[in-house]
């Protein structure tokens, strides 16, 4: 995986080559994934453009990490830049601590050579004296067109699309 910082529209960011794809790592607000595409294709992640927002808080739209369930927290602004650790075979993107909330969230991306594709590892440290309760959730936004394929378990796909499938 080569990794390489540049700007990705007014977003500080990384990118991050794999053998015939590429995914694009938001920095300067996040972490969030912002891009996946093949090389030379269309991104396969919705961009929001229109500003839309809850407060502070903006959609943006792409990949990003939240907590469950829903509510006031999950739409706690993640406006401010992130800490990039690079490693052999790795990029890690680490949020600033979340004072309200007293955690920091953090995405690991490794580039895997048996799918040629990236995996991509969410963690959520929790830097408060008591004990945090929640979940983890992993949002992605996706354009309202297209067909979805997403691979649930070893072997077992799940077809997702609009038009209802037929036999």
């Amino acid at each position: 995986m080569k990794v390489v910082r540049e700007l990705y529209g007014d977003w500080d960011a990384v990118y991050c080559y794999g053998k015939d794809c590429l995914l694009i790592v938001g920095i300067s607000r996040g972490p969030r994934i912002l891009y996946y595409s093949k090389l030379n294709g269309s991104n396969l992640l919705y961009e929001d453009n229109t500003n839309f927002g809850l407060g502070n808080w903006r959609l943006y739209g792409g990949h990003r990490l939240t907590t469950a369930p829903e509510s006031e927290e999950s739409y706690i602004p993640d406006n401010e830049p992130c800490t990039v650790f690079t490693g052999q075979g790795f990029l890690k993107v680490e949020a600033p601590i979340n004072k309200s909330q007293g955690i920091i969230k953090s995405i690991k991306i490794y580039f895997d050579d048996l799918y040629s594709g990236f995996l991509i590892e969410h963690r959520l440290f929790n830097k408060n004296i008591t004990i945090w309760e929640g979940a983890l959730w992993a949002i992605t936004c996706v354009p309202a067109v297209g067909t979805i394929y997403s691979t649930v378990d070893a072997g077992d796909e799940v077809h997702l699309n609009s038009e209802p499938v037929k036999d």
